[in-house]
């Protein structure tokens, strides 16, 4: 398989998993320097994108004969990061329960940045939040690999939805609602609002996103 096509939901951690490779062998193979270049962030790509996959190299050891000899395979996990505030105040100290998969479940306390940090599994493909009373709190339902660069205007959309500027259905690209989002949070920002959706503005979008 020299190329693989990207398809929604997936990232470097979640393809090399599948495809029996360590992350960052895909990511700094020089054969996709230029993938790396564009995108920046092994997490973040695009549906459509390709990505060079190498032969696989067998590792050879050599080990004396009439011996019993140790072999550690390295489990390879990734660290789900989601922060949660109220009115731009973080919800430190809050309970919540985390489901991955539908089946990997822990749960914890909110930092002081009301975020939780848990290591998942790396072809991990949902994730759903409840803060709270695992029973009736706050449900949030996450689709990791989902989010898009933010130089496509789906990936603005959704980060803005994510950061509270935009209603999760609004999905009409250059509508109204998208425009008034984007200036609100311009002005939240101390952006210039007369430059429209600039470079400046999806940086600081995806810095207040984090990712």
């Amino acid at each position: 398989m020299p190329t693989y096509t990207v398809k929604q939901g997936d990232c470097i951690s979640s393809v090399a998993y599948e495809l029996g490779f360590a992350p960052r062998t895909l990511w700094n193979h020089p054969q996709n320097a230029a993938l790396k270049e564009e995108r920046q962030d092994l997490h973040v790509l695009l549906p459509g994108d390709l990505l060079f996959v190498p032969e696989k190299q067998p590792r050879v050891e050599e080990r004396a004969t009439e011996a019993r000899h140790k072999f550690v395979l390295k489990n390879v996990q990734e660290v789900l990061s989601v922060r949660f505030l109220r009115d731009n105040i973080p919800s430190a100290g809050e309970c919540y329960t985390l489901i991955v998969d539908n089946r990997v479940t822990c749960t914890g306390t909110l930092d002081d940045d009301g975020a939780c940090l848990v290591r998942i599994p790396p072809a991990s493909k949902s994730a759903s939040v409840t803060l709270g009373d695992p029973d009736w709190g706050e449900v949030y339902e996450l689709k990791l690999g989902h989010l898009d660069p933010v130089e496509e205007m789906s990936g603005v959309r959704w980060r803005l939805s994510n950061l509270g500027y935009l209603d999760a259905d609004e999905n009409g690209s250059g509508s109204q609602d998208v425009d008034q989002a984007i200036r609100a949070f311009q002005f939240d920002q101390d952006l210039p609002t007369e430059n429209g959706l600039d470079d400046a503005t999806r940086q600081r979008l995806k810095d207040a996103h984090g990712s």
